[in-house]
């Protein structure tokens, strides 16, 4: 029988006492802060993957040395620890962002927003990823205001001489480029100062599998598909390309052959510029009426039908009719009591066509106007209107004015005007064409402003028909 006898040995605490750094540090410095008035850490920390034991193991070492015992985390611990330091390092980046004064917060502050990513096997099937990104630039100015007029004019009332209103101003230039994956991109451009609308461009632009997968990126079909603003550049002297386009462009491939079918609207047109002796030549055409809005006027249909035929032999002006006297008259805006009274203009006297009179009721109809080889002239004969024109009529007052034209269910303001204390125009404030038949107006008619004329003529040639002289 054998026996054996255990010895224990028993430890002593150590006697010597442990003093703490009575030394008190100015700034308070830690292990893994790093900067100008820190110490860097020296350690580097190494993760390495163990397919045994299924574990991640985290090392701290400085150069061979390990400096720390090495961690193990399992693959979920592990999932929780990097999403935790990932976190934490987002945040300090976006938070160093906002200091511009930090080395690399310009770089930072061009990248805010964060990069989406989508848990998805489609997803990444069709987009070639899972991830998407957005990167907006531009600017935006306001402008805010308000602009206080007071007008000491005693011919306003006290609430119209004093206004306030606000002024406001925005200037938009904005862009943002969205990528969906690696197979989709966005672009978007905006800008409130461009000179035409399609030069704020929407682009979308789908790169399809084929390409970008390496693999197969010359046996596909579908090589390119574009949506949105897109081009088409044509390297041919024979036809030429377009550019500011909107549509659906795709680009196939058939073995060696390449096609490229663009379905677009234009937004924009090309012209060809001849230039000789050192300046450009270009045809234009332009009427008057295109740019002076109610300044020009012709007296009556007569003058518009018979235009183009008194100009035939210009500057010799072929027409038979030469004015002798004419009086204009507008709508008194500005209290004028120099030659002003009250008149009644009826839109159709002098005409004697149906189809151009206003008044298409059948009250107003042509009697036997008398007329020259260039058409039936203006005059008060031309309709049954003249039964107004007398001395005891009722449009001499304005008060029965209205129910003396209801029998010719006349519209005021269609058929006819009352303009009370109506301003005569002085000869200096328009011109007119004595064989032509026009006036032009030194300045344009403002809305709700009334013209009317009264004129006189005489006709060279013979006249067939009897016309009274009225004024």
């Amino acid at each position: 029988m054998a026996g054996s006898t255990a010895y224990g040995q028993k430890n002593k605490k150590d006697s010597i006492p442990v003093k703490k750094d009575s030394v008190a540090l100015r700034y308070n410095f830690k292990k893994d802060q790093t900067g100008g008035l820190f110490l860097d850490y020296l350690a580097d920390k190494e993760i390495i993957f163990d397919k045994d034991l299924n574990k991640y193991v985290i090392i701290e070492k400085i150069g061979d040395y390990l400096t720390k015992t090495p961690v193990f985390l399992s693959p979920k611990e592990y999932a929780q620890y990097r999403l935790k330091k990932d976190m934490t390092q987002y945040f300090k980046n976006k938070v160093s962002a906002t200091n511009s004064k930090k080395k690399g917060a310009t770089s930072a502050q061009k990248d805010l927003l964060p990069t989406y990513y989508i848990n998805s096997d489609f997803f990444k099937s069709v987009f070639g990823g899972n991830t998407i990104k957005f990167t907006p630039t531009g600017n935006l100015n306001l402008k805010l205001g308000f602009i206080y007029q007071n007008t000491e004019n005693p011919q306003l009332s006290e609430e119209n001489r004093s206004s306030f209103t606000f002024d406001f101003d925005q200037q938009i230039n904005s862009s943002i480029k969205a990528k969906v994956g690696e197979r989709l991109e966005f672009t978007a451009n905006y800008d409130t100062q461009s000179t035409f609308d399609f030069q704020n461009l929407v682009k979308v632009k789908f790169i399809p599998p084929s390409l970008s997968d390496i693999e197969y990126n010359e046996d596909g079909i579908l090589q390119g598909l574009e949506a949105g603003n897109i081009s088409m550049p044509i390297k041919n002297s024979l036809i030429n390309g377009a550019q500011s386009l909107f549509g659906v462009k795709t680009q196939l491939k058939f073995g060696n052959t390449n096609v490229t079918a663009v379905f677009s609207q234009q937004n924009s047109e090309s012209k060809t510029i001849v230039a000789e002796g050192g300046a450009s030549v270009e045809p234009f055409q332009l009427k008057a009426t295109d740019y002076d809005n109610d300044r020009h006027f012709f007296l009556s249909q007569y003058f518009i039908d018979n235009y183009a035929n008194s100009l035939k032999n210009y500057p010799l002006i072929n027409s038979q009719i030469n004015i002798t006297r004419i009086e204009v008259w507008v709508t008194n805006r500005n209290a004028s009591t120099d030659d002003f009274r009250s008149i009644v203009a009826l839109a159709d006297i002098g005409e004697s066509k149906n189809k151009v009179l206003v008044n298409q009721t059948g009250e107003v109809f042509p009697t036997n106007p008398p007329f020259t080889s260039g058409g039936n002239i203006p005059t008060n004969e031309s309709n049954n209107l003249s039964n107004l024109l007398t001395s005891n009529s009722g449009i001499r007052g304005v008060s029965t004015v209205n129910s003396t034209l209801q029998e010719y269910n006349m519209e005021e303001g269609l058929d006819y005007s009352v303009l009370e204390n109506a301003r005569k125009l002085t000869p200096n404030e328009f011109k007119i064409n004595n064989q032509l038949g026009f006036i032009s107006l030194n300045r344009r008619l403002n809305d709700g402003e009334v013209l009317a004329v009264a004129y006189e003529y005489t006709v060279a040639g013979g006249v067939t028909g009897v016309a009274k002289k009225f004024f």
